[in-house]
């Protein structure tokens, strides 16, 4: 038998409806898009990827629906602790929705010839999507779908607490960086330091569970030997 991780089905009806407001923008744009139409771009934002405008034009909405259901009907084997990643699950349905009808939005408005610089608007997207969920990450208790899922938080409630409270910041703060850096003209390319501001965001709670757990496991030895 299999139960979904939360009972409220409001939000995800609710982000199933943003993403299927999302094949309306193909819709209204239809006379002016290109045909092929780009559909992928590179890390300088110039265009790499065509399709038909027939496939292209509803690929994205296609794409982020699918993934959207797939996320509001995640299921799990009973007994597994998730009813606690619950309001993150919720949050992450939604805002991977939004997130889905505003990139959709501006590849349909780059390519019809709207002056937008994908290199900043996908950035400023993605950190924004990062912080959202960075400001729920130290409430999230331990579970095996959500979080800073290491082999030392998911085995000590104290490394995961300790570690989502180091990553809930990071998060927050740094996604709000990426949305800075990607929305001003501050650097000539924010895509390299983005990416590696990414590749931050993940490796620093990493690196500090297990920091944690090794101080408490000291801690305890240490206490032993004084008893």
């Amino acid at each position: 038998m299999i139960r979904p991780i939360e009972g409220n089905p409001s939000p995800h009806r609710l982000a199933i409806g943003i993403a299927g407001a999302t094949f309306a923008i193909p819709v209204i744009l239809w006379g002016h898009l290109p045909d092929p139409m780009p559909v992928h771009w590179d890390l300088h934002g110039t265009a790499n990827g065509w399709m038909p405008r027939a496939i292209g034009a509803f690929f994205a909405p296609v794409v982020f629906l699918v993934v959207v259901a797939l996320l509001a009907t995640r299921r799990a084997p009973p007994g597994a602790p998730l009813e606690t990643a619950g309001r993150l699950h919720r949050l992450l349905v939604l805002a991977v929705a939004l997130l889905g009808f505003a990139m959709t939005l501006v590849s349909q408005l780059v390519a019809i010839g709207a002056p937008l610089d994908v290199r900043r608007v996908m950035p400023a997207a993605v950190g924004l999507l990062l912080a959202v969920l960075g400001w729920r990450l130290p409430t999230l208790s331990p579970n095996r779908v959500f979080g800073v899922r290491t082999p030392w938080t998911l085995a000590d409630p104290r490394v995961w607490a300790a570690t989502h409270r180091l990553a809930g910041p990071i998060f927050v703060w740094g996604g709000l960086g990426m949305a800075l850096v990607g929305s001003t003209p501050l650097l000539a390319d924010p895509v390299g330091p983005c990416v590696g501001g990414l590749a931050a965001f993940a490796l620093i709670p990493v690196v500090y569970s297990f920091l944690v757990a090794r101080r408490l496991r000291t801690a305890e030895r240490g206490s032993g030997r004084l008893e």
